[in-house]
């Protein structure tokens, strides 16, 4: 049980740190749909970081991840009571509006444009996938406030799975997004890759949690790793490839340098993951603390995944700004 309540907590961390990458900068032919494309690309990202700071902001606590014992997480848990009820009741406004957001793509439309749509749906699946596991974490409170034993293993169970569940349909999200962008292009590589490290990210997770056999997560982290060396590779060369003088105005220029610039940062976050699982494997191998994790490679995933996140919103507001 304390094993469990340690990795469950400190694996929050990484589940809230890798939210889906919403928006790429994508080329889609000038049209009001596309220009409302970029519009709800912008205020996906927009609330993918919103929800991730709320859930953030009360669980990622690194005394939460420390805690050894059920009570001494409820411990924690307690005081944040009503700002947890408050999160969830912005989180589930966040949700709710999403799926209220009308689709901005046809059938015919570009798939860049379809994918927007696919990104609000993912975004609004996340927002209700960080609700469960704040209502879970308040379970346990719960539970060790009734003396209900059960009540408070279900809920560790809940985070725990929760969040592996949660890294592993991003994993998925990303690489179907990245199958509807032409091959060889530096989009699809960024997909393709921050899919490779989420699924190396889950692998660490099921390991830590039990949830897998040691040798086999390692395996799997080790899989991981290579995919996304390769992804940014891969990336990297077509980036090289697409960088050109851009044709049109001071504005496209712009929008182009800054698109490299982008781009480039995204894959040097990639990079420093890549280095961050080959870590996480041996870390595996060799039964490191929980502990030890959390201030280590922990560390370092919920930062890459942080800065791509940003970088994502900043991509999205570009590609908005063009639109105007």
């Amino acid at each position: 049980m304390t094993r469990c309540v340690l990795a469950a907590v400190a694996s929050v961390w990484l589940g809230l740190a890798a939210t889906p990458v919403a928006a790429q900068i994508v080329a889609v032919p000038a049209s009001p749909r596309a220009e409302q494309a970029a519009r709800n690309a912008e205020q996906a990202m927009k609330d993918a970081e919103r929800i991730t700071a709320l859930a953030a902001g009360q669980l990622s606590d690194p005394r939460m991840a420390t805690a050894t014992t059920p009570e001494a997480f409820a411990a924690l848990v307690e005081p944040r009571r009503a700002d947890l009820a408050a999160a969830r009741t912005e989180v589930q406004a966040i949700r709710d509006r999403l799926l209220a957001m009308p689709p901005a793509a046809r059938p015919s439309d570009p798939p860049q444009m379809r994918l927007v749509d696919q990104t609000v749906l993912d975004v609004a699946r996340m927002a209700g996938q960080i609700d469960d596991l704040m209502a879970n974490a308040l379970g346990v409170a719960d539970g060790v406030k009734e003396g209900d034993r059960a009540k408070v293993s279900r809920s560790i169970i809940a985070v725990a799975t929760g969040t592996v569940v949660l890294t592993q349909a991003q994993a998925v999200a990303l690489r179907a997004k990245a199958a509807t962008l032409d091959e060889g292009t530096s989009n699809r590589a960024q997909l393709a890759g921050l899919a490779c490290l989420s699924e190396g990210i889950a692998a660490f997770q099921q390991g830590l949690l039990g949830m897998a056999e040691r040798p086999a997560a390692a395996v799997a982290i080790r899989a991981a790793q290579a995919c996304t060396v390769r992804e940014v590779a891969s990336g990297r060369a077509a980036l090289d490839r697409e960088t050109a003088p851009a044709v049109g105005g001071a504005a496209v220029q712009r929008f182009a340098v800054q698109y490299e610039e982008l781009s480039a940062d995204v894959f040097d976050q990639l990079d420093r993951g890549s280095l961050t699982l080959g870590q996480a494997a041996e870390s595996v191998e060799r039964g490191a603390s929980v502990r030890d994790v959390v201030a280590n490679e922990f560390v370092v995933f919920q930062d890459v995944m942080t800065r791509v996140q940003r970088i994502s919103a900043q991509q999205a507001a570009a590609q908005a700004a063009q639109m105007d």
